[in-house]
C-alpha cells in the first residue's frame, strides 16, 4: 500500500511540474502615478522580474523613462516603485554587435534569443526573451531570412494589453541610440532620434513581488485530481483485500 501511494504522489508532483507556465500571474496592480487603472502583474521566472500589463502610448525615450522612474503601483496594501523599462545587454553576453542579422547572432534583426538561433534563451534582451521565449512566438524573417508566414498570428499569453508595435528600452547603445522592440515582427533594433520619436512601452520591476502562491493551471489542477483519485481507487482495492 505504501508503494503504491508513494508512486502515485511522485507521479502528480512531476505531472504538475512538468506543466508550470514560465509566467505567473501574481494579481492585480492599480497605478496611482497617474493615468490610474487596475492591470495585472505578471512574474517571469526566467527573467526574475515583474511585468506591469500595461502598454503606455507612444511617447519619447525621456518621456517614457521619467514615467517609469516616477511609477507607483499598489498592490495588496504596498506602493511598488523602482520600475523601469526593459533592458537590452548583449545577446552574446560579452560585447554588442550592430549588424542586422536573422539568426539571432546579433543585437540587431531577428530572432534575437529564440530557439534555434545563435544563441537560445538569451536573457540579454528582456523583450526579446519575452517576445521569442515565454510567449513562443516567431519572428517576420526565420533565422535563414526567409520570410514567416505565421508570424501575423502571436501569442501574447497572459497579457490583455501588449499590443503589436515598437517598444522603447531604457538601454542606450554606445553611440547614443536607444534600442527598441517590435511586438509583432519580433524585430529589434536602435533609433537616434530618441527625443522626438515615439515609441510604447512597459514597465518592469526587479523581482517577484510578495504574494501567495500562484494559482495553479487548469492543466495542473486535472492532473492533480486525476492523481488524487488514483490514490482514492488503490486504496479501495486494497480495503477489498
Amino acid at each position: 500500500m505504501k508503494r503504491i501511494l508513494v508512486v502515485a504522489l511522485l507521479w502528480v508532483f512531476f505531472s504538475a511540474s512538468s506543466a508550470q507556465a514560465i509566467m505567473f500571474v501574481r494579481g492585480t496592480g492599480t497605478i496611482t502615478s497617474g493615468g490610474g487603472g487596475d492591470y495585472q502583474l505578471i512574474y517571469d521566472d526566467v527573467l526574475d522580474i515583474t511585468w506591469l500589463d500595461y502598454t503606455r502610448s507612444a511617447n519619447n525615450w525621456n518621456v517614457q523613462n521619467t514615467w517609469a522612474d516616477d511609477l507607483v503601483v499598489s498592490y495588496d496594501g504596498l506602493d511598488l516603485t523602482g520600475w523601469r523599462l526593459p533592458e537590452v545587454l548583449p545577446v552574446n553576453g560579452s560585447s554588442y554587435n550592430y549588424a542586422w542579422r536573422s539568426d539571432g547572432s546579433s543585437d540587431i534583426g531577428f530572432n534575437i534569443s529564440a530557439p534555434g538561433s545563435a544563441y537560445p534563451e538569451s536573457t540579454g534582451s528582456e523583450m526579446a526573451n519575452l517576445f521569442y521565449g515565454s510567449l513562443g512566438n516567431y519572428g517576420a524573417y526565420d533565422i535563414y531570412g526567409r520570410a514567416t508566414p505565421s508570424w501575423e498570428s502571436q501569442n501574447t499569453g497572459y497579457f490583455d494589453n501588449l499590443e503589436a508595435g515598437r517598444y522603447w528600452s531604457g538601454t542606450i547603445s554606445s553611440n547614443s541610440n536607444a534600442f527598441w522592440f517590435e511586438f509583432g515582427t519580433g524585430a529589434q533594433d536602435r533609433f537616434m532620434n530618441n527625443a522626438t520619436t515615439s515609441y510604447r512601452t512597459l514597465a518592469v520591476l526587479d523581482g517577484d513581488v510578495p504574494e501567495v502562491a500562484p494559482v495553479p493551471e487548469p492543466a495542473t489542477i486535472l492532473l492533480v485530481s486525476a492523481g488524487l483519485a488514483g490514490i482514492a481507487g488503490a486504496r479501495r482495492k486494497m480495503k477489498k483485500k
